[in-house]
């Protein structure tokens, strides 16, 4: 790995430098072992001291390989994680932690050292699975890499399940994956698409792949207690604190779903720039009015003359402080929405007499000067159209004919409120002239 740091020169080095360490300190580790038993040293913590240490530096490989994702990440992504790790710690306390402490005869450091690998174990497949469902690809090297890690973590689980005593492989095969995993770090790092590992990178949503691995850890959860019926004492104990943090963070996850669907659902039906509903917000509120409902059709007079002279930035301010004004205007059973560009609608369940008196309102609201960013005061005006469903237009007709009685106004030259009267124009030829102001 240092040849191919040196080779290569990657530019985000603080992973590779941990998976160094790392990898040093697994195999000082294992030589510790080795030696220990040979001198029959068998209560040395040297061994174990090492092996914690490489844990802590292979997290912190992981850790400087995942950095550049920070951008994209969320609480969500976080208690995804947690929910992996949270079903893993359950599963590696009963079938393997447990199991050493219980048939140990006396609980030592090495025991206890023992029980908390599998652990540590679960921790590093949560952050690696959560990493692999969030990346891009991102070459070869990477992919040996995350074998090489899953390798060590295997190693680990083969220990633990002899050290358990649920299966006799020995440590002849037990630490075959460990090797591979080793020469996998090794020839991950000559290869020249090692320098790709650690850049940065655009965050990859998966959401369907993350719910997918979440389903499946809990399904694995939920298939976890009845194995220990029997708990009692301190494993009683460990097991109801797992499954309350695991209640816990299934009710934080679900909570933040709801929320991330409230703001979707806010967002389809809002205007981004005004925070005002948008058309198809408004159109469902048009469908679910009483029998009697008016539509005023709102657009500002020459407002292109605000942005060509003052800038976009000073129309959109514009647009914001336009919505907010109008909305000033109106009852809690009105409807303002912009329905596009400085185009403003008005769903409101009133005759054509009180859509007027609604219209009057509206246009002395804008009859101030706004104040500009830099200071300028603008006087602007308003051209409303009114449809009423009581003069015999259908709902469906009510925004188009709204909208053709403002631009009657515009044609006109002057501002002003224009309202559909059938009674005048039976065939809906054009409006009849209403004078406000």
């Amino acid at each position: 790995m240092i040849f191919g740091m040196v080779h290569y020169r990657p530019k985000a080095r603080v992973g590779w430098m941990f998976s160094i360490a790392a990898l040093l300190l697994c195999l000082a580790g294992y030589l510790a072992r080795g030696q220990t038993q040979l001198f029959e040293l068998q209560d040395s913590p040297v061994p174990d001291i090492l092996t914690a240490s490489a844990y802590a530096a292979l997290f912190g490989s992981l850790i400087g390989f995942v950095r550049p994702h920070r951008c994209g990440w969320t609480a969500d992504h976080f208690l995804d994680i947690a929910l992996v790790a949270v079903c893993g710690l359950l599963a590696s306390w009963t079938m393997l932690s447990w199991p050493v402490l219980a048939n140990a005869a006396q609980v030592g450091p090495n025991e206890v050292v023992m029980a908390v690998y599998p652990m540590l174990d679960t921790v590093l497949v949560a952050v690696l699975m959560h990493w692999m469902l969030t990346r891009e690809p991102q070459g070869i090297a990477l992919t040996m890499v995350e074998t090489g890690v899953g390798m060590v973590i295997l190693c680990d689980l083969a220990v633990s399940l002899d050290t358990a005593g649920l299966t006799r492989l020995g440590d002849r095969y037990a630490l075959v994956p460990f090797f591979i995993g080793l020469g996998l770090f090794g020839v991950a790092a000559l290869h020249p698409t090692m320098v790709k590992i650690g850049a940065h990178v655009d965050y990859l949503e998966r959401s369907r792949h993350r719910a997918i691995v979440i389903g499946v850890v809990l399904i694995v959860a939920a298939a976890v207690p009845p194995v220990r019926l029997s708990a009692d004492g301190f494993d009683r104990w460990v097991i109801a604190g797992l499954l309350a943090l695991l209640l816990l963070t299934l009710l934080a996850r679900s909570e933040r779903s709801r929320q991330r669907e409230i703001r979707a659902q806010h967002l389809a039906d809002h205007d981004a720039l005004t925070g005002l509903p948008n058309r198809s917000a408004l159109l469902r509120s048009l469908s679910a009015q009483p029998a009697t409902v008016s539509v005023l059709f709102i657009d500002l007079d020459d407002f292109k003359a605000v942005n060509d002279r003052y800038g976009h930035e000073a129309g959109d301010d514009l647009l914001v402080e336009v919505g907010a004004r109008l909305r000033a205007s109106l009852r809690r059973s009105d409807t303002l929405g912009r329905y596009g560009g400085d185009e403003f609608v008005v769903v409101a369940p009133v005759d054509r007499a009180d859509a007027l008196v609604l219209a009057d309102r509206m246009r002395a609201q804008l009859a101030a000067p706004f104040v500009l960013r830099d200071g300028s005061r603008l006087a602007v005006s308003a051209s409303i159209g009114i449809a009423t469903s009581a003069a015999g237009l259908t709902r469906d007709n009510l925004v188009r004919y709204a909208d053709r009685a403002m631009y009657a106004v515009k044609a006109s030259r002057r501002a002003g409120v224009a309202a559909y009267d059938l009674e005048r124009y039976p065939d809906r030829s054009g409006p009849t002239w209403v004078s406000i102001g």
